[in-house]
């Protein structure tokens, strides 16, 4: 009724494991004394593990920068988020302080001084912007 020709999967071993079980055997090429290896073949095999040690090391990087960037990201867009919540609660800040500061002098004085918060507010404003385009061009990933 049931045929036990079921394969189980095999177990995919990760590239580290077969890089390791390569340097062993490298390894002991080299610890091998009856092997009578001439200096040009012991260069080979030293020159072959240290390529491979590279290989293995890129292999890392190449799964743990994805994450970190990552994570960098998501810290940064939680902490853009504030900035911005707290800008759109200066900006509220600042224009009741206007209005106040208008109400309170007289028509020019209240006009001059509503043109100096302006003219900061602009500039403030304007220095954020660079700051975050100069924020986002540096961490583009394209």
């Amino acid at each position: 009724m049931y045929s036990s020709s079921y394969n189980k999967p095999q177990k995919v071993e990760s590239y580290d494991y077969y890089a390791k079980q390569e340097q062993r055997r490298l390894q002991s090429k080299l610890d091998d004394t009856d092997a009578n290896l001439t200096a040009s073949q012991r260069a080979d095999i030293i020159a072959s593990q240290r390529a491979l040690e590279k290989e293995m090391q890129m292999q890392r990087l190449k799964e743990i920068i994805p994450q970190k960037i990552n994570r960098i990201i998501s810290e940064h867009k939680e902490y853009a988020e504030r900035g911005q919540r707290y800008l759109g609660e200066a900006y509220a800040e600042i224009q009741t302080i206007t209005k106040r500061l208008d109400d309170a002098l007289d028509s020019k004085t209240g006009a001059a001084v509503q043109e100096w918060l302006g003219n900061m507010q602009y500039r403030e404003l304007e220095h954020l912007r660079l700051l975050r385009e100069n924020a986002e061009k540096s961490i583009r990933l394209d």
